[in-house]
């Protein structure tokens, strides 16, 4: 598995099947490796009153 973001219509967004058990458990393992990224389309038009920094996420 990679973090590439692909679309909802890009035909190799559901190219390979899974199970929740295999969802759950890379999701639970990456929170305790710590999470780190920039909010998607960050930036004024998203949130006007929100400073540049705030759009990072990191949690360790």
């Amino acid at each position: 598995m990679d973090d590439r973001y692909i679309t909802f219509d890009d035909p190799e967004a559901f190219s390979y099947e899974t199970s929740i058990e295999d969802i759950v458990y890379e999701i639970l393992s990456r929170h305790a490796k710590g999470i780190e990224y920039r909010e998607a389309n960050a930036g004024p038009r998203l949130d006007s009153q929100m400073k540049d920094e705030g759009f990072n996420v990191k949690n360790f």
